[in-house]
């Protein structure tokens, strides 16, 4: 509790030849008269006494409850005195508790100790001036609310992973910053009546706090179309003229054509992203064919005719064959580009003319 600081001098005359001394009380400097008498009740004995009137606190309010009041005697003092049961010696101060009076008055009786002569006193009394009506606010720890979301965010990031680089089903995260409120209300203490005081409208505190969404994406995609001109074709194969003449077969073409599919990204059933995507693709044609390759083979053709047999030894008796060369078999196969002909000869003799056989074998296609 706060107090005031209220400083009184007094002065008290004793005298030997007066039975009774006493005082009376002002809030400055005073020599205390002897006209009023007071008498103690129990022996007699001089007694004077000292009464404030109402003390004030610095806000006005009259003393209340124990009051302390510190009484110093100078070192010049004639004699010492008793106070409330205790000796204040010259040079020295004791403290006392004394009550105040409804009215605010502090009041108390001042003996001298062992007084044997005349003598004037100087004292000064010194009060701490307590009320319990006087109220000393002070700075008290503020109420402070809970953090409340504002339901406000701010500064959302972008989803990551990015939904077109995928191919799957996957998890999406992105971070914002919600805007917390908090309300804090300012306050004083009274500690006289242990009551609280609330020191003007709240206020609101607001800060940002991180945190993070997360959504799971369904990726799917679209079955493989053809996209733009067929380009690059080949030729068609096998060539016809691979093949025996009329055979039928299927022929084959590939060309280069672009393909493309459609990918779609839901979540919650919303669609949040498409794209098409694009490779190159092959195109693979087919038909019906029939086969023109003519094979070629040997044909044997024999023809007498007079023929340079050169070499070929004659006899009139006798029939003398030279084979130059093997004749092939008729339809066994061969190479128009490398044998054009061959040739089996033999001799004879008729009439007297000599002639040649000659057989002769010609690779042909058939």
């Amino acid at each position: 509790m706060k107090t005031s600081k209220l400083v009184i001098n007094f002065a008290i005359i004793f005298s030997s030849s007066i039975s009774y001394a006493s005082t009376d009380t002002h809030l400055d400097s005073v020599t205390l008269p002897v006209e009023q008498v007071l008498k103690s009740r129990h022996d007699d004995s001089e007694l004077g006494y000292v009464q404030t009137g109402p003390l004030l606190s610095d806000q006005g309010n009259i003393a209340t409850d124990n009051q302390d009041v510190t009484i110093t005697l100078p070192t010049d003092a004639a004699f010492s005195v008793q106070i409330e049961g205790k000796v204040v010696s010259p040079g020295s101060s004791q403290t006392f508790t004394i009550p105040a009076d409804e009215s605010g008055n502090v009041k108390f009786g001042v003996l001298p100790k062992h007084i044997l002569r005349d003598g004037k006193v100087k004292f000064g009394i010194a009060v701490d001036v307590k009320s319990n009506l006087d109220r000393f606010w002070e700075t008290a720890d503020p109420v402070v609310g809970d953090w409340v979301d504002t339901g406000e965010d701010k500064n959302y990031s972008d989803w990551s992973p990015v939904a077109g680089n995928q191919m799957a089903n996957f998890t999406q995260t992105r971070t914002h910053y919600d805007l917390m409120t908090r309300s804090i209300q300012n306050r004083e203490y009274e500690p006289n009546l242990d009551e609280y005081w609330d020191v003007g409208e709240h206020v609101n505190e607001t800060q940002l706090e991180e945190a993070t969404d997360s959504r799971y994406v369904i990726a799917a995609s679209s079955e493989w179309t053809p996209s733009g001109d067929i380009t690059d074709c080949s030729d068609w194969s096998p060539d016809p003229s691979s093949i025996q003449s009329g055979t039928a077969f299927e022929q084959t073409q590939t060309c280069s054509q672009d393909k493309s599919r459609t990918w779609t990204y839901t979540t919650g059933g919303d669609v949040i992203h498409e794209h098409d995507q694009l490779i190159a693709g092959e195109v693979i044609n087919k038909r019906q064919a029939t086969g023109s390759k003519v094979s070629a083979v040997w044909v044997r053709s024999s023809t007498l005719y007079p023929f340079d047999c050169g070499t070929l030894s004659n006899s009139s008796t006798t029939i003398k064959v030279k084979s130059l060369s093997s004749m092939p078999a008729n339809g066994s196969s061969c190479d128009p580009s490398v044998n054009a002909k061959k040739y089996v000869h033999g001799e004879d003799a008729m009439g007297g003319n000599s002639y040649c056989t000659v057989t002769q074998a010609i690779c042909t296609s058939q």
